[in-house]
């Protein structure tokens, strides 16, 4: 298995160059009732931990790849989010969820033509 590449503490020092563009993305989203909010490439957790509660999402899933960054994530979450490690190219469940979000981590994918195929499924 090859090495996590990601840091958690050497992310921590870019959050504010990352938290303009998130505000901007959350203040395009009409919230709902009852949402069901997915993020991926949640990296830390901290901004989608922000995302659940401007939502007020019912229910938020954070995915990363990096388990060193999900361990350094807000404990403990509020009631509703919960994050996972998987890999957000083979994201194909776009269907179960009202939002489909992602900060900071699409540009990092391989074959944007068949994920964005699967992201819009939920059409």
């Amino acid at each position: 298995m090859a090495a996590d590449p990601w840091n958690p503490t050497q992310y921590d020092r870019f959050r504010h160059e990352r938290q303009q563009p998130f505000a901007d993305l959350v203040a395009l989203v009409a919230p709902r009732a009852g949402m069901r909010v997915v993020d991926l490439g949640c990296g830390t957790g901290e901004l989608t931990a922000r995302l659940h509660r401007e939502l007020a999402a019912q229910e938020t899933l954070g995915i990363d790849s990096s388990p060193a960054m999900l361990a350094a994530q807000p404990a403990p979450p509020p009631a509703g989010l919960r994050f996972v490690t998987g890999d957000i190219a083979a994201f194909a469940d776009a269907a179960a969820w009202d939002l489909v979000f992602s900060n900071a981590a699409l540009q990092w994918m391989p074959d944007h033509p068949a994920l964005f195929q699967r992201l819009r499924a939920a059409d």
